[in-house]
Formats: structure tokens, sequence, C-alpha cells
């Protein structure tokens, strides 16, 4: 297995389950866990045993609340090492958006800047009632940058609702109305992406 302190890897069955596992920080990322992370999903994706992958955060309080900010003096001093940190970033959203099996969101708690941007790439997304999404930058406003995931641009068209996400106050995740009364929400994502990925498209009868 490819686990580490910070990023955990675990198969049950068919499903490979990748977790951040700094819940402490509301399992914000460092540099080291982005690189651990890439190589828990090449380990999946050779894994001809795991059919789908869920990814999620450790503690019950939080999805994935962006960079460790406690990590910047050392992971992004100089402008260099920031580029090194957004290009080891953007090699997760892209390696999830283009995974060859399907891959879900289980989302509880806060869902914040970067890991937004995780959700995001992710086939499916799933979270429990009262989570909350928003891009944190006013404490950091100038180390950070904000940005839609590469492997996005070509696909996605920009959407209405992302200057609320930017700007906004945080959007809380509420039960839908035809959920049957589950505690959890499934956040849809803004049009279904057809592929060769063991997945069939959402019924008309998906809770939305």
């Amino acid at each position: 297995m490819t686990s580490t302190e910070k990023m955990l890897a675990r198969k049950d069955g068919r499903v490979g389950t990748m977790i951040f596992n700094n819940p402490e920080r509301h399992n914000a990322v460092s540099f080291d866990m982005w690189q651990a992370a890439a190589r828990v999903l090449d380990d999946f994706a050779k894994d001809d045993d795991v059919r789908v992958v869920v990814v999620t955060g450790a503690g019950g309080k939080a999805f994935v609340s962006g960079a460790d900010i406690s990590k910047f003096a050392d992971e992004r001093a100089t402008a260099r090492a920031v580029e090194r940190y957004n290009i080891a970033v953007e090699r997760i959203y892209s390696s999830i958006y283009t995974f060859p099996k399907p891959t879900i969101a289980a989302i509880q708690g806060y869902c914040v800047g970067g890991g937004l941007g995780l959700a995001v790439t992710c086939d499916l997304r799933f979270c429990t009632q009262g989570s909350r999404f928003f891009v944190a930058c006013s404490q950091a406003r100038s180390r950070l940058r904000l940005r839609r995931p590469a492997a996005l641009h070509q696909h996605d068209r920009p959407e209405p609702h992302q200057g609320h996400l930017l700007l906004g106050p945080p959007v809380r995740c509420r039960r839908g109305p035809s959920d049957g009364g589950s505690s959890a929400a499934s956040c849809r994502r803004a049009s279904w992406r057809r592929s060769s990925k063991t997945m069939p498209a959402p019924s008309p009868t998906t809770p939305r």
C-alpha cells in the first residue's frame, strides 16, 4: 500500500478510498500530502481489483480545507516554490478528472479552497447536510492564487455561481426535496461528462 501518516489508502473489495488525514488542521494539505496522493491514485489506477475510488477527509469535520498555511514558510516562500506547489496540486486535479475509473468525493463538513477544486474534479460529490463550501482567500490573499483546475478549462463553461463561491458567504448544503428524507445530499456537477468509465449516466430520478 502507499499510505503515509497524513495520506491514507484503503482497499475494501472493489472500492479504493483515499483519505486526507490531517484532522487537527481540518485536513489542510501540505506539499508532501499532494505528492503522496499522486502515489495513491497511481496505485489505484493500476489495481484491476479497484473499480471505483472514493476521496474523503478524516475526522468528520472537514473534507479538505485547502493549503496548510502553517507550511507556507517552508513550502511557498519563493515564487519558484509556489509554482512547484501549484504543479503538484494541478497534477492531482488532472489525475482525478481523467482517472480511468469512477471517482466520488465523500464530503463531510468544510470543503474549502483547494478542497473545493478537488471535489469539482471528481465525477460525483455526496455531502452530509450542513457541509459548507467556499474559497477562503482573505487571510492569505497575497500568497494564494484563485484558479480553476486546469483540467476543467477545456470542458466546462464558467458557472454563474462561481462569483458567489469566490466572493460571497459560505454555501451550506441542505437536504434535497427529493432525497426521501435522507441525511445526505447529492451535489451534482454542472454537466455530466460521458467517458469510458464504468458508471452509467445519472437517471432522471437522481436527487438534484
